[in-house]
């Protein structure tokens, strides 16, 4: 299932034109994306969608989540994880954490410390998702979508 189509029909989200953007980026293979726009317009929502949609469709798969700070990865990126997994019905209520769905030892996505990057090392799977919310150091080598 497509990352739009598993934001439309299972998590219920209106789509909006870089909402479909980003995921039709993804969809084409881009490795890295980059996406700059002001505050509010559903960045984190688009993000949250991202890594709910990997960890429901892929059998051998990790997800990292970090952000510019320990408070915006833990309330407002998992806040938003969270929230679109309970209303979803994604997992079980016991795999989830604050921080961690874990759904078995290859297939798992947890937040990482913004403060040390080596965290995210040593991971390995069939297939990895980092997704970094409020990446304003990590925009070289990106693809860049622009949103108004």
């Amino acid at each position: 299932m497509s990352p739009s189509l598993f934001a439309r029909k299972k998590l219920k989200l209106t789509m909006w034109s870089k909402f479909s953007e980003i995921f039709k980026a993804v969809e084409a293979g881009h490795r890295r994306i980059l996406v700059r726009s002001a505050n509010g317009v559903g960045k984190t929502t688009a993000l949250a969608a991202l890594c709910n949609w990997k960890l429901s469709t892929h059998s051998e798969c990790i997800v990292l989540t970090t952000s510019s700070s320990e408070k915006q990865v833990r309330h407002n990126l998992w806040g938003e994880i969270r929230r679109q997994a309970i209303r979803a019905n994604l997992y079980d209520a016991k795999d989830i954490t604050d921080t961690r769905i874990k759904l078995d030892e290859k297939r798992f996505m947890l937040a990482v410390n913004p403060a040390k990057p080596e965290s995210a090392q040593g991971y390995h799977a069939a297939s990895i998702l980092i997704a970094i919310d409020e990446a304003t150091a990590a925009s070289s080598g990106c693809s860049p979508i622009f949103a108004a």
